[in-house]
């Protein structure tokens, strides 16, 4: 399953300016709740995947009226919750649909069912989402890409979305299928 290492190859930016915003006293709380301690509660199960908006209108969601900046959302990511970074992830993907935010926003939605991070009532709920949310990456930006730490290296997030699919239990939708790159390790392709 997806997991916080390969979110450790991400640019992480430094701990200045978590929402980009000059009078925040301190960057790992927002009115007064500490963003380690977010928890996430399923309101509307099309949350997170592109391209729904309903993050934006969750009262749960500490980040709805604000902007996160760049390095905001890496910053929620390394401090907060899964929740938390889900919630910030989801917000950014609400106003700027990339691949890259779809596909965090699904790796926290899988953190919370692995972690079991959400009432049981609800696991089912949020792991179907996770499946979702994978396979927008794959229906809507099945070529986008996130970087390593040097912010030069890149790797695709398709292979990543279709095998954490398969590890939730899903079955990839598309015509998608696994290939072997001449190195011998597993990638996907689409096949019409």
């Amino acid at each position: 399953m997806m997991n916080k290492l390969v979110q450790g190859a991400l640019v992480l930016a430094s701990l200045g300016g978590l929402l980009g915003c000059e009078e925040q006293p301190d960057p790992y709380f927002i009115d007064g709740t500490s963003i380690g301690e977010v928890t996430f509660t399923p309101t509307d199960t099309s949350m997170g995947i592109h391209p729904s908006q309903a993050v934006l209108l969750d009262e749960n969601n500490p980040f709805r009226k604000l902007e996160i900046s760049l390095d905001g959302k890496f910053q929620i990511e390394a401090n907060g919750s899964n929740a938390a970074a889900f919630y910030g992830w989801a917000t950014v993907l609400a106003r700027q649909p990339t691949g890259e935010h779809q596909f965090f926003a699904a790796v926290n939605l899988a953190q919370m069912v692995q972690n079991r991070e959400v009432e049981n009532r609800s696991l089912e709920t949020v792991r179907l989402m996770a499946i979702r949310a994978f396979q927008s990456v794959l229906d809507n930006f099945p070529d986008s890409v996130t970087f390593d730490e040097t912010g030069t290296i890149s790797f695709p997030l398709a292979p990543g979305a279709y095998f954490a699919i398969v590890d939730l239990g899903g079955t990839p939708t598309g015509g998608w299928v696994v290939v072997e790159t001449p190195d011998g390790i597993p990638t996907v392709v689409k096949v019409d």
